[in-house]
């Protein structure tokens, strides 16, 4: 993942965090893909941050 060349502050992180969470979902793993999108502090998918 990007955080370990970019930091996890990077928009190429977030990007990427967003991309495997989607993938994640895809494969019905979608407890796995919320934790990830919470590590990074992102919204869940479909939520817009407020």
């Amino acid at each position: 993942m990007h955080e370990e060349v970019l930091e996890a502050n990077h928009p190429w992180t977030a990007a990427s965090a967003q991309t495997c969470a989607a993938a994640l979902t895809a494969l019905g793993r979608s407890a796995e893909a919320s934790a990830l999108l919470a590590r990074y502090g992102l919204p869940l998918a479909g939520r817009k941050p407020s």
